[in-house]
């Protein structure tokens, strides 16, 4: 019963998961093997994929006014030596990395905060701090140690969690019906 039970919570966990980045990666266009870094490099820094997400969607409404010429957005990408031409032809992860390590090269603490909030909305861009001051290589040795723990989900498996979990769900209200 014990070892059934470990197991049990283990596929329950892995489907969770899973189940959670397949999702993720549909609403943001994130691929699953980035979110899976991302959950581990997130959690690492104090936050976790839900912050992560929150930021993705107003980063994607920064760009978006920017490409429209609103002035507030393009002067926000400006004073981080960036421009929606460059950023337009990334992945959004790419995005994201340009962003977060173009903000965490400005000079203050101040400076700093303001420009997370102001790309990646006022709550979320301070969740985000330790995460761009830690700066790019910390993400990358992150996401090499999320790799190493085989944390990372590829499409596949990510595909067969979410599959998983949305069977037990069903199960689950069949029970109940």
């Amino acid at each position: 019963l014990a070892i059934t039970g470990i197991l049990g919570a283990t596929v329950g966990v892995f489907g969770s998961v899973g189940d959670e980045i397949q999702k993720m990666s549909l609403r943001t266009g994130v691929s699953t093997e980035a979110l899976s870094k991302m959950k581990f490099v997130m959690e690492q820094n104090g936050a976790g994929l839900q912050q992560f997400e929150m930021a993705m969607r107003y980063m994607v409404r920064t760009i978006d006014e920017a490409s429209q010429g609103t002035e507030m957005q393009v002067d926000a990408l400006a004073r981080l030596g960036l421009s929606y031409n460059q950023l337009s032809a990334m992945s959004p992860e790419e995005q994201f990395k340009t962003i977060a390590f173009a903000i965490g090269r400005l000079s203050t603490h101040t400076d700093m905060a303001a420009a997370a909030m102001e790309v990646f909305g006022a709550r979320t861009g301070t969740q985000l701090l330790p995460l761009i001051k830690a700066g790019a290589v910390s993400f990358e040795e992150l996401s090499s140690r999320a790799e190493e723990l085989g944390m990372v989900f590829d499409q596949t498996a990510a595909n067969e969690a979410a599959a998983f979990t949305d069977s037990m769900n069903e199960l689950k209200h069949s029970f109940q019906g």
